[in-house]
């Protein structure tokens, strides 16, 4: 077959000779066929059989309020979960864990510590921290920095909703000394307790070892369990009994970088004395841990589990060297390692998520909008 040949423009005619013709329906097309290719006319019309997407006549499409409607929900419906979708595949990464023997320490492996706690009842002049690890060497390896400060109301809270009415701050303390008939008998002032709040990092060597703030020097005097003798007989010893309270909260305790999915076990941990000297003590178990994101490690942290043992003192306990009062941390590190591997579903499975969301979404609100406009119908009918 050939193609017609295009024939040549003829002359137009003058407006008084021009014949009338008919003004076009809106929406249609006429087509001029008598010069185009007779060869490609099949083919176009087999094309036009496998159309998928049949498109309507503008005059033949009814638009109405309820289908505006349904277009703003569609719109907003559409942006939030593509919004979850994008969280989901690059923020909220699928997590998955597996265990192995770690390796052994070396020297150049050092765990971060990191400590937040409040002692409301207990004076920053009286408070000591002191660490060491079992090599025998005593304080840090590497680098170490704590404050110690007056709490402010924010790190109070936490014991003023837990002791309620019973939460006496500041302490105003007088001790009962009992004086002997050299000095005469003596009243001493009262002393207002503002409390401590200590808050700092440190680095030490990847060994098991212990953290403790603690009194090295308590207010007591090692015979004051004769604390009755001395009342019947004042010249015997001078004693002082006011303890050391060394109830406290841990607004922080971790021992490295920490994620969504890891649970620190003693944040937010209130311990109450309710009188008496006493040492409370953590024994901390630390799991090594790799955080892995899309096959390179990110991150090198610690887990950890603990068990709690409160001892209470007399007072020639509390002058010894083992048995001061105070909050000790003993830690271990676990042979057994844990591994978080986090993959994301890449710029292909997004946009797969994204087609079903939106192709589901359109779906859905077409047959809302068709039922709403089939409803409303036929109560105008």
């Amino acid at each position: 077959t050939h193609c017609l040949a295009k024939p040549e423009p003829k002359p137009r005619p003058s407006p008084s000779s021009r014949p009338y013709t008919p003004p076009r329906t809106p929406g249609v097309r006429l087509r001029r066929v008598g010069w185009e290719c007779r060869q490609w006319r099949p083919a176009a019309a087999a094309m036009n059989r496998l159309d998928a997407f049949p498109k309507a006549l503008e005059a033949a499409v009814v638009r109405t309020s309820s289908g505006g409607l349904v277009t703003l929900v569609t719109g907003v419906v559409v942006a939030l979960l593509v919004m979850q979708e994008f969280y989901k595949s690059f923020i909220a990464l699928d997590t998955e864990s597996h265990m192995y023997v770690d390796r052994p320490a070396d020297s150049h492996d050092h765990v971060d510590i990191h400590v937040h706690m409040t002692f409301p009842w207990l004076d920053c002049s009286e408070l000591e921290i002191h660490a060491e690890h079992s090599k025998g060497e005593t304080g840090y390896a590497e680098t170490e920095y704590f404050t110690k400060r007056k709490p402010t109301s924010a790190e109070l809270k936490p014991l003023r909703e837990a002791l309620g009415p019973e939460f006496n701050y500041p302490l105003k303390v007088q001790p009962r000394v009992i004086q002997n008939a050299k000095h005469g008998p003596g009243t001493p002032e009262k002393r207002t307790v503002h409390g401590c709040t200590v808050q700092g990092a440190a680095k030490v060597p990847k060994v098991a070892g212990d953290l403790h703030f603690w009194v090295p020097a308590p207010r007591v005097s090692p015979m004051s369990n004769l604390g009755a003798l001395a009342e019947m007989f004042p010249g015997l010893v001078s004693v002082d009994v006011t303890p050391h309270n060394i109830t406290h909260v841990i607004h922080r305790l971790d021992f490295g970088p920490t994620y969504s999915f890891m649970t620190n076990a003693l944040e937010g941990a209130i311990q109450v004395v309710n009188e008496g000297l006493a040492q409370y003590q953590y024994n901390v178990q630390l799991v090594p841990t790799v955080i892995r994101s899309n096959g390179f490690i990110s991150s090198v942290t610690n887990q950890y589990s603990v068990n709690e043992d409160e001892m209470v003192l007399d007072a020639v306990t509390a002058t010894t060297e083992k048995y001061h009062p105070g909050v000790y941390f003993y830690y271990e590190i676990s042979p057994i390692a844990v591994e978080y591997t986090r993959n994301s579903q890449g710029v292909l499975g997004f946009l797969v998520s994204l087609c079903a969301l939106i192709g589901g979404a359109l779906a859905v609100m077409r047959f809302v909008d068709t039922f709403a406009y089939r409803v409303l119908s036929k109560k105008e009918d």
